[in-house]
């Protein structure tokens, strides 16, 4: 049983990172033309200094101190170069954060829901949360360019957290400096870090948890703090949620192969845990709401019909469209709503077919995953070219890297990163795909990425 269960998730696993591969090249080819050479030449150059590492053994030892005072140096230096972005490099704001913005400002006045926004809040209310955040922070701190400050830090410790999972895996602090060096430098040049909204508070949740997972403590220990950090994640963004189950599957099925991994009281414990994190959530989540006076409008609350409408979306590739998505009566009541949002994917989605499909879902995720969105380098009011090169260069190695280390790397620790990422694919395929979702769960792509460096650098398989 134990051997059927490692060779289905050993195929499985392949299958995944060969599929996420696929979408990579197919991004690069049919989505970055014009760049495509540049970075296949990056990750040549990046590829071939890491062989020359390995055959003539000429790495850089890298000791504990050296390591901390590197890490610290290059988070300062990040923090600079991004203030100094942030200071004298406009950008273009992205409708949802813009709105954030201008609510969290109106709040200063009047603690309350600003009457023109209140429509999209009763339809989105997952920002509310956010938004009680960035009111009390912009009421301690008066301007909200510290507020996005503060965000930047929030920003730099996630990518923190993925230097340390790295380290925590192989122990190789010269190949977490570098994962680090380049996952700032992708940061610094992706113009969602500078904007406050659900994704960058989300962004380090996943990331935490797998980092927790990684770590020596107790097994009580973990049992409060992951699903703590899961239930805290779940309020940020839904999504955030696919790495706590991750880690849940993989710890359910080794503790159903091997009945004396745990304990039952660990086991009871555990689940005791998770309800009460998410009890607790729920709870502040309450009282935030309370605090706007704002209750669920379930006739105006956008359920996952309307997403699984947006992303079945033959016209738009499962992508946002602003006509597409005021189709239907948006004055009708929530579950006529609803029922035709339904009707409407379910036609879509027969009508391409079996083929279809498959070409639907794998161009999909090619845009989602494959291409870095030139949406996300506008800056000084126009798309700088050399920088979105500069960040794809950098994200089809890692992604290459990453997805390489799923067939060298067995362990328990990649193969929830990677059900992490599976999990998330499976959403993009049903609801609106949009790259701001792959960016929030970057870190532990960079950290996968470590990973297969570091084995290559080792020159001997785990």
């Amino acid at each position: 049983m134990k051997e059927l269960v490692s060779k289905v998730g050993n195929l499985g696993a392949y299958a995944v990172a060969s599929f996420l591969l696929l979408c990579l090249l197919l991004g690069l080819v049919k989505y970055t033309l014009p760049q495509s050479p540049i970075v296949l030449l990056f990750s040549a150059i990046m590829f071939g200094a890491l062989w020359y590492v390995r055959k003539t053994g000429k790495s850089v030892s890298v000791n504990n101190g050296l390591f901390w005072a590197v890490v610290a140096v290059l988070l300062v230096l990040t923090f600079c170069v991004e203030a100094y972005i942030l200071n004298y490099m406009p950008f273009e704001w992205a409708t949802d954060p813009k709105l954030c913005k201008e609510q969290a400002e109106y709040m200063l006045t009047t603690w309350s829901l600003k009457p023109e926004l209140a429509d999209y809040y009763y339809m989105y209310p997952h920002n509310i949360n956010i938004l009680v955040i960035l009111g009390m922070l912009l009421g301690v701190l008066g301007d909200y360019t510290y507020v996005i400050y503060v965000f930047l830090l929030w920003v730099n410790l996630s990518s923190l957290l993925a230097c340390l999972t790295i380290r925590n895996l192989t122990g190789n602090n010269g190949v977490s400096i570098l994962v680090l060096l380049l996952l700032q430098v992708f940061c610094i040049f992706t113009t969602r870090t500078y904007m406050p909204y659900t994704s960058n508070l989300a962004l380090l949740f996943p990331i935490l948890m797998i980092y927790l997972y990684t770590t020596k403590l107790s097994v009580t220990k973990k049992a409060i703090l992951i699903p703590l950090i899961a239930a805290l994640g779940w309020q940020a963004k839904l999504t955030s949620l696919i790495a706590f189950i991750a880690i849940a599957a993989i710890e359910a099925i080794r503790y159903m192969m091997n009945r004396k991994l745990y304990t039952k009281k660990e086991v009871g414990f555990a689940i005791a845990s998770t309800i009460l994190s998410f009890i607790l959530c729920a709870g502040l989540k309450t009282i935030a709401w309370n605090s706007l006076n704002y209750q669920q409008d379930d006739n105006r609350y956008k359920t996952f019909a309307y997403y699984l409408f947006i992303g079945q979306n033959t016209q738009s590739g499962g992508q946002w469209d602003a006509e597409y998505v005021n189709r239907g009566d948006l004055t009708a009541p929530s579950k006529e709503r609803n029922a035709y949002y339904y009707s409407e994917a379910k036609r879509d989605f027969m009508e391409r077919g079996i083929m279809g499909n498959i070409k639907f879902y794998t161009a999909k995720t090619a845009i989602c995953w494959g291409c870095t969105t030139m949406d996300y380098t506008r800056f000084d009011g126009k798309e700088n070219k050399c920088v979105f090169t500069l960040r794809h260069c950098i994200w089809f190695f890692v992604y290459f890297c990453a997805m390489l280390s799923v067939f060298i790397c067995r362990k328990r620790y990649n193969l929830a990163m990677l059900l992490t990422l599976t999990g998330l694919m499976i959403y993009q395929f049903l609801a609106e795909g949009s790259f701001t979702f792959v960016i929030m769960f970057s870190p532990i792509i960079f950290a996968m990425a470590g990973i297969f460096i570091d084995l290559l650098l080792r020159k001997v398989k785990k």
